[in-house]
């Protein structure tokens, strides 16, 4: 009787375990082909996403190629709750505060140190409240493949202007700067509070760079500073120091025949829409090899490079000969289609023992020995 009943249970157990294999088979049978369907739903989705790409998403391809990705370094704490009603420019409103607010885990406390210094700073940030994503939509939509480029100012009535020619917010790159006012820097709780602030509580921060009214401020009078900017005065007393220059008679006539042989990249008729004339290319680029080697204050460590002719515009243009005797120090650098052959000699300066130029070739003679074409 038992080998009946285990006889019963057996066949019973080969017929139900047979009866779910098919049930397994058929469900992997089903699990296949529904990811095949997926599959080539997902293909499809996909082809006509790039099919319609040329045409719905602008320039998507080339920004993909060059895109530039970067992490904010903090945000704004600001009266400013909403975008409507919020100032121009911050300057127009003085009395407006804010502050900076960096985010620790990224930027350490000690890069504010010297900052109270200046008493103005650049604030460079992102728009991140923009209203124009219908604009930017339909201009896709349509088949345009930049962004959309004329904007209405409040000022002109409705009358459009070019994107460029406006500070609107609505920009193909939504990046702004705005300068302000430094109040105090508060190390404790990390951040540079601020008036004649125009951003809006929680706007995204990029960077923040001290205000030099020198560089920043177009016809700045250094004898005529008002009593509330400040910079520091290693800043102020660097940027009065300029190198002298002195282009040899050889290094001229290097000069000129590349002036009148048309090779300049910047300067000349041939490659200019301005049509400048040989004479203005010539005398422009000279004003221009001064400028740059009379302002090319560098670090201590350049500064020894160049004095010692070990300073040159790159590996594969380096000048390992010297030019007038083995004694002569040469180093190279570039501008325009120029490659200037060029030595450094010290001046002997008395300095005192705090003085930043001490170490920056602010006062060493440049010496020009040689014009060379190069890139052509």
């Amino acid at each position: 009787m038992a080998l009946v009943v285990a006889g019963c249970y057996a066949l019973y157990s080969f017929h139900y375990f047979r009866q779910q294999r098919d049930v397994i088979r058929n469900l992997e049978c089903d699990l296949k082909n529904e990811k095949r369907r997926v599959s080539d739903l997902i293909q499809s989705i996909e082809e006509e996403e790039s099919k319609n790409g040329r045409a719905t998403n602008g320039c998507n391809d080339i920004a993909s190629k060059n895109a530039v990705s970067t992490v904010p370094i903090g945000k704004i704490e600001s009266v400013y709750r909403l975008c409507v009603g919020t100032p121009r420019q911050g300057m127009l409103a003085p009395s407006s505060r804010g502050r900076v607010v960096l985010d620790t885990t990224r930027i350490r406390p000690d890069s504010l140190d010297a900052l109270e210094q200046y008493s103005h700073l650049w604030i460079v940030f992102i728009f991140h409240l923009n209203t124009n994503k219908d604009a930017v939509k339909k201009a896709e939509s349509s088949g345009y493949q930049t962004f959309p480029s004329k904007v209405r100012p409040p000022a002109l009535g409705g009358k459009r202007v070019g994107v460029f020619a406006t500070r609107t917010p609505h920009r193909p790159a939504p990046i702004g700067f705005s300068l302000c006012k430094i109040d105090s820097i508060d190390k404790k709780n990390f951040c540079v509070n601020v008036s004649g602030l125009d951003l809006v509580d929680g706007t995204p921060v990029l960077d923040i760079k001290p205000y030099v009214p020198h560089y920043d401020s177009v016809g700045f009078d250094p004898l005529n500073v008002p009593n509330d900017l400040n910079v520091p005065n290693w800043v102020a007393s660097g940027l009065e120091k300029r190198r002298e220059v002195i282009i040899k008679e050889q290094a001229e006539k290097d000069l000129r025949q590349i002036a009148e042989a048309g090779l300049f990249d910047f300067y000349g008729r041939k490659k200019c829409a301005n049509l400048e004339t040989t004479e203005d290319a010539l005398r422009n680029m000279r004003s221009c090899v001064i400028e740059v080697l009379a302002a090319d204050v560098r670090s201590s460590y350049q500064t020894k490079k160049a004095r010692k002719g070990k300073s040159q515009a790159g590996l594969t243009l380096k000048v390992k000969k010297n030019l007038n005797d083995n004694k002569t120090k040469i180093s190279t650098q570039q501008l325009d289609n120029l490659l200037i052959h060029f030595s450094v000699e010290v001046v002997e300066v008395e300095y005192l023992d705090d003085d930043p130029g001490r170490n920056s070739g602010c006062n060493d003679r440049v010496i020009i020995h040689k014009f060379e074409v190069i890139g052509t």
